[in-house]
């Protein structure tokens, strides 16, 4: 018999926010992990908002949930590390979504940041290219590529998903990459260009280039042409290249946890912080909106259904 699907409270609401692109795969594949989030909590009221680059704004879609009928939102940043878009400009929005709706209350949640399951897919995204249990791995340079930011502490995260990263296939395999480097396409240091160049002249035969990207875009054509050019300069070395992210159903669970609507209960770790099982800096306000952001506590069904079930 197939199980009946959970019944939210109609007053809850969950914002999805995304970064925003051009390119068309990525805003494809941004629609279908929404679209997979919506099967797997079915019957809760969803919106996703752009942070910037499309529409709707995430105000805009503060104001369809409200239209809805919610009168609690949570934003579920879909950004892989914690800098400015987390930090500063996402609340920003939400504050000023929240003063056109008294009353209103907005949490923001974390980002995916060092979820178990990120690393896992991570670990298989590169074994797609050469299998995870491969003895070769031991010869091979792992390098990791991330987006980057002038946010030092985004920068550290990076550095630890890899560690966690390298650790995870050791852990299930028994092989691991014979060294891990981190790298970045943007404002920190060092640079792609830089890391391929390094990567070049030193001892490794075998260098595997993973981008801890989520949605395609213009950042995954770069990674991918310059793993090209290396391949043509430096021929006796042999350059691979692991897919991004995507919209897998293990971003999926990474998501839902984030958000603390899972059904069952999950490590709630970002990066060796631990969430403190209840919203940080709680606001409400009768007269105007407010927005609370940090961890926010897990939410189960039973808690969810509880407000339709007493009305």
């Amino acid at each position: 018999m197939t199980p009946r699907p959970p019944i939210f409270d109609r007053e809850f609401g969950l914002l999805v926010v995304g970064h925003g692109t051009h390119h068309a795969r990525g805003q494809r594949e941004f629609e279908t992990l929404v679209a997979r989030l919506g099967d797997e909590l079915s019957g809760l009221v969803i919106e996703a908002g752009f942070i910037e680059l499309m529409r709707p704004t995430i105000g805009e879609a503060v104001d369809r949930l409200v239209e809805r009928g919610a009168r609690r939102i949570r934003a579920l940043p879909l950004l892989l590390f914690a800098a400015g878009h987390a930090q500063h400009d996402i609340p920003a929005a939400l504050r000023q979504a929240g003063e056109r709706h008294p009353g209103l209350e907005i949490e923001q949640a974390d980002v995916l940041g060092c979820h178990p399951a990120l690393v896992e897919l991570a670990v298989r995204r590169a074994a797609e290219v050469l299998p995870a249990g491969d003895p070769r791995w031991a010869e091979t340079l792992l390098l990791m590529v991330g987006r980057g930011s002038h946010e030092a502490t985004a920068t550290a995260e990076m550095g630890r998903f890899a560690r966690l990263r390298s650790a995870a296939q050791q852990a299930a395999w028994g092989t691991a990459p014979g060294a891990v480097e981190t790298c970045f396409l943007a404002m920190a240091e060092p640079r792609l260009a830089e890391a391929v160049r390094s990567a070049a002249v030193g001892p490794w035969r075998r260098i595997m280039v993973q981008p801890h990207l989520l949605f395609a875009g213009e950042l995954l054509e770069t990674v991918r042409a310059q793993v090209a050019e290396a391949q043509t300069a430096w021929p006796a070395k042999l350059w691979m290249v692991a897919d991004h992210l995507g919209p897998d159903s293990l971003v999926v669970e990474a998501a839902v946890s984030r958000a603390g609507l899972q059904l069952e209960s999950q490590d709630g770790a970002l990066c060796g912080l631990q969430t403190t099982g209840g919203v940080l800096g709680t606001e409400r306000s009768g007269a105007t909106g407010s927005v609370a952001t940090g961890s926010v506590p897990t939410a189960t069904v039973s808690d969810l259904a509880s407000g339709a079930a007493n009305r």
